[in-house]
């Protein structure tokens, strides 16, 4: 009689303990963040340092932080799985819609294409190159600029995001036009403002976003029946709707 009830103490202390490992720390943030793992250093009114469930370390100051909860585990384990810094890339493809205020131009619509290689030094700024590809109707373009990009909501899985970017594209004329000769094309400044959404993926995420794009085109050519030279300065303002990956 007394091993059987050894054995039940020992059984329930069993169950307890195993109750209690089975407990992880849960932050939450302000901003509706939640991150589930292991607190590494705690400072009140200062900072806290976690270890997510993913191998994911999270550095937050005290302002950020909503509440520290101890809860149990679940049985799946969620993360958001956020680089925090690091090379990243971005590539998208996208339709733009707008003007030009070329006089014979009358399709509104052309295709895009973008890819950036940068870096990463917070999940709310990121700085690369990128170079693209544009088809507008008279002209294919090939931008080379700056791109500043960053998310919101830095530790949520989907997040809003903005974006800048500044360069110069050079290009020429899509096909030679009737009545030109001795053809140049001068490139010109492209500037493109948007902001979107994007949602983790694990590795990667998944990005659709809306911008503002201007295109300077500059070009020269001679007129075949009079010799006469002309200098061009045309300009396209663009709605682009683009979609693609980051990484």
């Amino acid at each position: 009689m007394k091993n059987l009830i050894l054995y039940f103490f020992l059984f329930v202390a069993t169950i307890h303990l195993q109750a209690q490992t089975n407990k992880q720390e849960v932050v939450y943030l302000k901003n509706g963040g939640i991150i589930r793992g292991t607190i590494l250093e705690y400072i009140p009114n200062q900072k806290l340092i976690i270890k997510s469930d993913a191998n994911n370390t999270y550095t937050f100051d005290a302002t950020e932080i909503d509440r520290i909860e101890q809860e149990a585990a679940p049985t799946k384990r969620r993360d958001v799985s956020i680089k925090q810094s690091g090379y990243y890339n971005a590539t998208q493809v996208g339709i733009a819609l707008g003007k030009t205020d070329i006089e014979w131009q009358q399709d509104p619509l052309n295709a895009t294409l973008r890819t950036i290689n940068g870096y990463q030094f917070s999940p709310r700024l990121a700085v690369g190159l990128g170079v693209g590809l544009d088809w507008y109707p008279e002209y294919r373009t090939y931008p080379i600029f700056v791109d500043v990009r960053g998310d919101v909501l830095p530790t949520a899985k989907v997040t809003p995001i903005y974006y800048a970017n500044v360069g110069y594209a050079a290009g020429s004329l899509s096909s030679q036009q009737w009545g030109m000769s001795d053809y140049k094309f001068k490139g010109g400044t492209m500037a493109m403002v948007g902001t979107g959404i994007k949602a983790h993926l694990g590795n990667i995420a998944w990005v659709f976003d809306v911008g503002y794009k201007f295109q300077q085109i500059k070009d020269s050519y001679n007129e075949t029946w009079s010799g006469n030279t002309h200098n061009r300065n045309s300009i396209y303002r663009r709605f682009v709707v683009s979609t693609g990956i980051t990484f």
